[in-house]
């Protein structure tokens, strides 16, 4: 649960979104993957950047995704929205790391 208060911690302040790695992680589904990303999707800075990935590695689509409690809420750019289990999530090793160095600072 730590992992996930220091998520929307970090993705809630930009001087932690600029250390960021910019994939964070994914989210696995039957066809492929949902790949988050740590870049800011829209003006307004509350959306992330992200796509969706087929299991060749092809891009299908690019999305939008932010976390709403403990769901990850993505807006597909065809214009669906679905929401995922944050605890679905696979975070990266670079995004593993750059947590535990935050970690050390607390």
């Amino acid at each position: 649960m730590r992992r996930f208060i220091v998520l929307f911690a970090a993705l809630c302040g930009t001087l932690f979104a600029q250390e960021m790695p910019n994939i964070i992680g994914h989210i696995p589904t039957q066809g492929g993957k949902i790949v988050l990303g740590s870049e800011f999707c829209d003006a307004k800075q509350e959306r992330f950047f992200g796509f969706l990935q087929d299991k060749s590695g092809r891009i299908t689509q690019n999305l939008c995704w932010k976390m709403v409690d403990d769901q990850v809420f993505v807006a597909y750019a065809d214009g669906d929205v679905y929401t995922y289990p944050v605890a679905s999530v696979q975070f990266t090793e670079a995004f593993d790391i750059w947590m535990n160095s935050r970690k050390d600072r607390t």
